[in-house]
């Protein structure tokens, strides 16, 4: 609670009452409603890996002023890790998996968050998925530049210029395993064909499995395909909604 009234309400990986439904919804806001169709999607690199120890306490420091917090923080955060049976100090990041790393993650980033604000950028961030949307090509162009610098200069975090790139809404934009377009929003092919990879090798007639085995299987399979169309159905419900009622 203390962090969480100061995040940006556009960063929705791991807090309260926020879902990555609820991202991909904003994002489509602001495609369709706001047209922001030049879309920067970042990659960061290992992003857990890489978050600098001293500005994460810095960080926390300004909110936290009870110092038996701040050394436990510390004493967690250089725990270490198990690397083939061997412990190892940990000098950078967060320990993935710790119950308390997506929330340092997030007050790390927070920074970003905020100055992209300040520069008046739309962004929309899922924990270290990226994307800034924009007006323009130029206006993408910029963004991207001022983004990169503040990621590596500012947090010593590794943007993936591989896989980091701008894009145009009429193209799809991919985020969260869903392809938001200009006026369309699916389920990604990559993602589609894994679920039917999966539902094909449960439901194959040759497995030799009880029927009630097989159910017992396929129900969170299903519970997950709809979960990826929640967002997808409502969001073409709200495009028909729009062109109707106009």
């Amino acid at each position: 609670p203390i962090f969480e009234e100061q995040f940006h309400p556009s960063s929705y990986g791991y807090r309260p009452h926020r879902s990555g439904h609820d991202a991909i919804n904003k994002a489509t806001m602001f495609i369709r409603q706001y047209d922001l169709k030049h879309v920067v999607d970042m990659d960061l690199s290992k992003c857990f890996d890489l978050l600098d120890q001293e500005l994460i306490l810095t960080s926390i420091s300004r909110r936290v002023k009870d110092g038996s917090i701040l050394r436990l923080i510390k004493q967690f955060l250089e725990s270490g890790v198990i690397v083939g049976g061997n412990w190892q100090a940990t000098v950078t990041g967060s320990p993935q998996g710790g119950v308390i790393s997506p929330l340092i993650a997030n007050i790390y980033l927070d920074a970003f968050d905020q100055e992209m604000k300040r520069r008046n950028h739309r962004l929309v961030r899922y924990a270290d998925d990226i994307l800034i949307l924009c007006h323009s090509r130029k206006g993408a162009d910029n963004a991207l530049k001022q983004a990169t610098k503040l990621l590596e200069k500012d947090l010593k975090l590794t943007v993936n210029r591989s896989k980091t790139h701008i894009t145009h809404s009429d193209d799809g934009v991919k985020f969260l395993g869903v392809e938001i377009g200009s006026n369309y929003t699916t389920i990604q092919a990559k993602k589609l064909k894994s679920f039917k990879v999966q539902l094909k090798a449960l439901t194959k007639r040759n497995g030799g499995k009880p029927l009630q085995r097989v159910i017992k299987e396929l129900n969170p399979k299903l519970r997950d395909v709809a979960e990826e169309c929640i967002p997808i159905l409502s969001s073409l419900l709200r495009t028909q909604e729009s062109r109707v009622f106009g």
